[in-house]
């Protein structure tokens, strides 16, 4: 078969790779459509903590299930759950804890210790097979796979929210208008929260205005506390939710901060250091939480596309034959206005 794989750092190319074996209690999945994240350029330019090299890379995905190992009728590891069956149209929940460490035991299986991840530690998406553990396999036969494929990073929106305690009627920023941005403001939305962007980009900055954001603000030249407080008579952003990953971004916003207020530092900032003002995190008695994958949310996704409440087909800036994934991926990483590049799985 055909697969995207990371050779070294900075370097992947379409070659040959034998389609997977399955495991016990594994789904061969052969994908219909995928996504390209920010976590994949990531990855592939800056490497990421246990990465696996070589490595098929990819972990957003829609297909069908091929095979399951004996031949086996699984269920989803929730009530009322669909069973997974070959046919079912499914994403997958990339990140795969071991299930058996204090963090798994503590409901936690996002910080576990030993887990995996597709397209880092194990051969993902950007091929024309995958196997994976079916307990982390999803059924959207309620979905077409355009939708669906929006399920595992709007499931990580959820849990950013979560994450920040995020309630109707707050005033919400979120930093950042990139496809994680874009849909953790429409979760907010839905939510019954007020939300405010933050976004250098016009472009993202007109597409966020449309989506639902009270205002969208161009930080290098707007003072974005100042503004938040003219549009809400003096009142102050109490969740703001960081989805950059760029460490300058970040400091500047611990001097947004309102006091008692939460800031959920979602983007991956490679290693580098952050500069912390710590006096004002403790005068103003700040609160700062990460938030990581989704743990697992898909239920909760799945159900707000599924209702319409949230607007996809906004954010897909490029559909493209998914063997155009060397050039793609790169413009994904540097071409602005884009948003969600999907690669379609059924045109070579």
């Amino acid at each position: 078969m055909k697969a995207f794989r990371m050779l070294e750092l900075g370097s992947a190319q379409m070659t040959d790779a034998p389609v997977p074996e399955l495991q016990p209690g594994e789904a061969l999945i052969e994908p219909v459509l995928t996504g390209i994240c920010s976590t994949d350029i990531h990855v592939l330019y800056q490497g990421a903590v246990g990465a696996r090299v070589p490595v098929t890379l990819g972990h957003e995905v829609v297909g069908r299930v091929v095979d399951i190992r004996s031949g086996e009728t699984l269920r989803q590891p929730y009530p009322g759950g669909e069973a997974i069956e070959p046919g079912s149209l499914v994403t997958v929940e990339p990140l795969l804890p071991c299930g058996a460490c204090p963090q798994c035991y503590r409901g936690l299986p996002n910080l576990c210790g030993r887990s995996t991840h597709l397209g880092i530690t194990r051969d993902g998406c950007f091929a024309e097979f995958l196997t994976v553990p079916a307990s982390r396999v999803f059924a959207v036969n309620a979905l077409d796979a355009a939708r669906a494929i929006f399920v595992e990073p709007l499931a990580c929106a959820l849990h950013f929210l979560h994450q920040g305690g995020v309630e109707p009627g707050m005033n919400v920023l979120i930093a950042g208008a990139g496809p994680a941005g874009l849909l953790t403001l429409q979760a907010a939305s839905a939510a019954g929260a007020r939300v405010f962007v933050s976004e250098p980009d016009a472009a993202r900055r007109a597409l966020a205005l449309r989506l639902g954001a009270e205002a969208a603000f161009d930080p290098c030249s707007e003072d974005v506390p100042n503004r938040i407080q003219e549009l809400t008579r003096g009142a102050q952003a109490e969740v703001i939710i960081e989805i950059t990953g760029v460490p300058g971004a970040i400091s500047e916003l611990l001097s947004w901060t309102a006091p008692g207020s939460t800031i959920v530092l979602a983007g991956i900032c490679g290693g580098r250091r952050v500069e912390l003002d710590s006096d004002r995190v403790v005068t103003g008695e700040v609160t700062i939480r990460g938030a990581v994958a989704s743990r697992w949310q898909f239920q909760r996704a799945a159900q707000l596309l599924q209702d319409g409440r949230i607007d996809t087909t906004s954010l897909i800036s490029h559909r493209r034959p998914w063997s155009e994934v060397p050039d793609l991926i790169d413009v994904a990483a540097g071409v602005e206005g884009v948003t969600k590049v999907l690669l379609d799985h059924s045109s070579v």
